[in-house]
């Protein structure tokens, strides 16, 4: 859910690189003011305390409401947020992780999707017809099969050129992982279609 609601759920763009904030923890939210009475959640600009040490301290003249945009003390741009911290290049961490599984998530959907595609195709196409075409598409399978499907997924990346568009890159490993897959289910959409053909309703 949260892969899916990532443009909604990242305070920054995960590439986006902050200087002033590199290596900065996760930042405090606030529940309480100054008096110590209850109130919406905030967030106080993080200042960078020893820069060798790379320490940070929280600056209090400086603060915002946590879902709000503006206030009359300090802007969004002005007391960022990173709710995990930012990493040595000073990318909001929380930002780049619900990105990021986005992405290995949408990878994975696209690459089932392909395998039960291809498989379905191939291993009912070899359980109806039988014969020749049967023995060559099965003997493809398991040419595949008996192969480390780490090494597959290698050889074939190899194939493609080295620098990708990101959407090149993103089809060409979906489609990789969706052939290295599709065997499995063919075998099995094999040997149910070929039980079902001899039946009477078919």
């Amino acid at each position: 859910l949260a892969a899916l609601a990532a443009p909604w759920l990242r305070p920054h763009d995960p590439a986006a690189v902050n200087r002033d904030h590199v290596l900065a923890p996760p930042t405090p939210v606030h529940w309480h003011d100054a008096d110590g009475q209850l109130r919406s959640p905030y967030i106080r600009r993080m200042v960078v305390g020893d820069r060798l040490a790379r320490t940070y301290v929280e600056d209090a003249s400086a603060w915002r409401p946590l879902w709000g945009a503006t206030t009359q003390h300090a802007s969004a741009a002005e007391v960022p947020w990173f709710p995990l911290g930012t990493d040595p290049l000073g990318r909001d961490i929380w930002s780049r992780l619900v990105s990021g599984a986005r992405l290995s998530l949408g990878i994975a959907a696209l690459a089932t999707a392909g395998a039960l595609l291809l498989g379905i195709a191939a291993g009912g196409a070899a359980g109806f017809a039988g014969g020749l075409i049967d023995a060559l598409l099965m003997r493809a399978c398991e040419f595949v099969l008996i192969l480390p499907a780490l090494y597959v997924v290698l050889v074939m990346r190899a194939a493609r050129p080295l620098v990708l568009p990101p959407g090149a890159l993103v089809a060409a490993v979906a489609g990789v992982l969706a052939v290295a897959g599709a065997p499995q289910v063919a075998r099995a959409v094999r040997a149910v279609t070929a039980a079902e053909r001899d039946r009477d309703y078919v």
